[in-house]
């Protein structure tokens, strides 16, 4: 018999607290990270380089970003949320301060690409996690609101650093950037460890009619001391490398089912948005309204982040039903828009994309923990994540490749759009895996009568474990 300890989330008190920072928190790193569209032209006028290498210094920053997800939830599950988010955003401004001395290209690539990214990976996927620490009931509304501060970010950053280069050039921008991103370490300075609720196991001894010989449980006391976020130390490199990527989660199919879906929709995600304002362009539409359309996709975007969890919250459809709809629905529209050559059909039809955009994007989180449960979520967010940066990273080049092939960017938008229609469609596999799941179980809990003592875990701790005591902040 041992105790343990788990969160209680309080569905409140100071966890609006950690929505409000965690806001911010996704604004000033995935948010940042995703509106470098600016620097883009200036960095190409500076260095007299193609689009192509400036480019790719943002899609290795979004790559190494999505890639250090694992690292991070072990780095959290060894020292807690909070240090760990607030070293990332010091890793994030030290990364920025250095670019701002690049004479060459590729130094560009070290230190935005790898030092920035990697200080962004270590800020996102603990800042994605913690949402799921404070809320239950409506972890779907929380992270919803959380989630939309990288859609404001598409629509406040962009205007900011296109201010700041015309005033400051490209490194006094950078500069200024990196002082606001430090700020990603006020945001973790709230990250406060959430109440934790001391479990009592029991153990019950079956004879082999199945009737009980007796069970034991230990005793509660009471304790009024603050429980910090304090794992034990992992001590080898086996377990810490456990920690960085859970293999056990490789043995369950619905994992498997999102780590396909997160490299699908990378595939389709990141071509969709980094060729929609060429295409205007292509439309002959001029350069500055065409901008616009991402204000348009990121307002939208904010929208559906921000109301979509009191849908799910009230149990109208799964998390599951909801990604694999906003999915199909973004992939159906970049299929479905290219007799539309108008700056005004494509502002309806990318706004009708940027609604589904925020509901799909946060529900990737959601339906990680509705499948795996919490306690599993930022082990597999990591590894989610990796598939994602993977998707990102290979994604763009496919549809620029297309592109040179065709010359016609609605080809490259077929492409994309069914990606996403794929990834949406993949969770119709879900409602069958989970069948078989429950059958399985069902058929294990029919043979398991044995002379040997059983340990009592979740079912059994709410029939025995009445002595549960939650120990407040």
């Amino acid at each position: 018999m041992a105790d343990t300890y788990e969160d209680a989330p309080p569905d409140g008190g100071w966890g609006y607290v950690v929505v409000v920072a965690g806001h911010f928190s996704l604004f000033l790193s995935l948010g940042s990270l995703t509106s470098f569209g600016p620097f883009i032209v200036r960095l190409k006028e500076y260095f007299g380089s193609g689009a192509g290498p400036i480019g790719g210094i943002s899609g290795a920053a979004l790559f190494v970003t999505l890639a250090t997800g694992p690292a991070s939830s072990a780095l959290t599950a060894r020292f807690g949320t909070r240090p760990v988010v607030m070293a990332g955003g010091f890793i994030v401004s030290v990364g920025l301060v250095l670019s701002s001395f690049a004479t060459k290209v590729y130094q560009l690539y070290l230190t935005y690409g790898i030092v920035s990214g990697i200080g962004y990976g270590i800020v996102l996927t603990p800042s994605m996690a913690f949402f799921a620490r404070y809320f239950k009931t409506h972890y779907a509304t929380a992270n919803g609101i959380g989630f939309a501060g990288i859609a404001v970010a598409w629509i406040v950053l962009p205007m900011l650093f296109l201010e700041l280069i015309d005033a400051y050039g490209w490194k006094g921008a950078t500069l200024i950037v990196a002082g606001i991103s430090a700020n990603i370490c006020v945001c973790a300075a709230l990250f406060r460890p959430p109440p934790q609720r001391r479990v009592v196991h029991t153990t019950v001894v079956e004879n082999s009619s199945g009737n009980e010989r007796g069970f034991a449980e230990n005793e509660t006391h009471t304790s009024t001391s603050k429980l910090e976020e304090k794992p034990k130390d992992q001590g080898k490199c086996l377990k810490l490398f456990l920690k960085v990527i859970d293999v056990k989660l490789f043995n369950n199919y619905l994992f498997l089912i999102m780590l396909l879906d997160y490299f699908v929709i990378g595939l389709g995600l990141f071509s969709s948005l980094l060729f929609l304002i060429a295409r205007a362009g292509s439309y002959g539409i001029p350069y500055q309204l065409a901008t616009t359309l991402l204000l348009i996709l990121g307002v939208a975007s904010v929208v559906g982040r921000a109301t979509h969890g009191f849908i799910i919250d009230r149990g109208i459809i799964s998390p599951a039903q909801g990604l694999g709809g906003g999915l199909l629905v973004c992939g159906l529209v970049n299929i479905f828009s290219f007799p539309v050559q108008n700056f005004v059909g494509l502002a309806i039809f990318y706004g009708i994309f940027g609604l589904a955009n925020g509901i799909f994007h946060p529900l990737t989180a959601v339906t990680l923990k509705d499948f795996l449960g919490a306690g599993k979520l930022p082990s597999a967010l990591g590894t989610c994540n990796i598939c994602f940066g993977l998707g990102g990273l290979i994604g763009p080049p496919i549809t620029g490749w297309i592109f040179d092939v065709t010359g016609d960017y609605n080809n490259c938008y077929f492409y994309a759009g069914a990606m996403l229609c794929t990834a949406g469609l993949l969770l119709t596999l879900v409602p069958c895996i989970r069948k078989k799941q429950a059958a399985r179980q069902a058929k294990t809990a029919d043979g398991s009568h044995d002379d040997q003592p059983s340990r009592c875990y979740r079912v059994e701790e709410k029939e025995f474990t009445t002595h549960s005591q939650v120990v407040s902040d």
